[in-house]
């Protein structure tokens, strides 16, 4: 019988394995390869997942398309260095805020003028219920379900974290977005919506078909680690936008987030914040009794952070945190997404 750990082996083993693109996210240039290539922030997956409204009452379900919940099986899981999918620039989308882990990945699409939002669930993490005004769709060879947007569509019912105490209980909430929904594998749903823009259903189903599900797109990061902090493993990275600036976070921890290095554009210098002053590396630092927060190059903020949990048994010193600093190399030149790293080697 394999036990928890063997699974994980097996998944990791794939990721290394898997085919994918390469991804800048200014321009998406997909190169076939074959290259060695695991959860969003808490916050973050509960912001994805649970902002609708609690459903009450009797509803509608199509029998056969929707999995048995409940059970002890450990639902599959997502890569996190790369997308579980490849988009061709032929389709006029390209990729930009972009959040993975193990049980979700978020991402948004882009062309002029409109964006998309993507969610992606490994096989087991999530189902669907259908309510009569939705309607019957095909993306590809796949059946899907359409809701127009003027009322409950789409139930999501989702399940708690694997083994992690702070992911919400077994619940359901109503989703009136308007979306596309599909299996693009066995049990597994991505979810397409159209928001904050109105596309017509067969634009949403035209983009759905552009996500090509049989390949994956490797993920760049600006900075590379040489060493899991704390030895844990990969669980989640994101990279977002904000106001033209882009900020890059990666996550440590089996069970939830242990250990976080981010980099970004700073809010306020190290000279202006709080803390312990102290020199990293040549760099002026600050260390305020969770993270260590360091002026690595001009116009970029080094932050590293520990568990904030005060029952969680993993703690950050400050020696560890100098180290995991000292350790980062940055990309040759961070302004420009062509020379950061593939995540598939950057991210221990």
């Amino acid at each position: 019988m394999p036990t928890g750990t063997d699974l994980r082996d097996v998944f990791d083993l794939l990721e290394r394995q898997a085919d994918g693109y390469d991804l800048n996210l200014d321009v998406l240039h997909p190169v076939r390869h074959r290259r060695p290539s695991g959860r969003l922030p808490a916050m973050l997956v509960a912001a994805a997942t649970v902002a609708a409204l609690a459903v009450g009452g009797s509803l509608w379900v199509r029998q056969g398309d929707r999995p048995a919940l409940g059970g002890g099986t450990r639902p599959a899981q997502l890569p996190v260095r790369t997308l579980p999918f490849a988009l061709p620039a032929s389709s006029g989308w390209r990729i930009g805020d972009t959040r993975t882990a193990p049980d979700a990945a978020m991402v948004t699409l882009l062309r002029p003028g409109h964006s998309l939002q993507l969610e992606v669930y490994p096989a087991g993490a999530k189902h669907l219920q259908a309510q009569p005004v939705v309607a019957d769709v095909r993306v590809g060879n796949e059946k899907g379900w359409f809701a127009d947007g003027t009322g409950p569509g789409i139930v999501s019912i989702w399940k708690p974290q694997w083994n992690n105490p702070s992911s919400p209980d077994p619940g359901r909430a109503v989703d009136a977005t308007e979306q596309v929904v599909w299996h693009y594998a066995p049990n597994a749903w991505a979810i397409l919506k159209s928001y904050p823009d109105h596309l017509s259903r067969s634009e949403l189903v035209a983009a759905a078909e552009a996500l090509d599900f049989s390949r994956r797109t490797a993920l760049r990061v600006p900075f590379r680690l040489a060493k899991a902090p704390g030895g844990e493993s990969l669980g989640s990275y994101a990279l977002t936008t904000s106001h033209g600036h882009w900020s890059a976070s990666a996550g440590w921890g089996t069970d939830w987030t242990d250990f976080q290095v981010a980099l970004g554009r700073p809010k306020q210098s190290v000279a202006a914040m709080g803390g312990e002053k102290l020199t990293v590396a040549g760099h002026p630092a600050s260390w305020w009794g969770n993270g260590l927060s360091v002026d690595l190059a001009p116009g970029l903020l080094l932050e590293v952070v520990g568990p904030s949990d005060d029952e969680h048994p993993g703690r950050l010193t400050r020696d560890e945190a100098v180290t995991i600093a000292e350790s980062v190399t940055l990309a040759p030149k961070p302004e420009d997404r062509r020379t950061w790293f593939r995540a598939a080697t950057a991210l221990p």
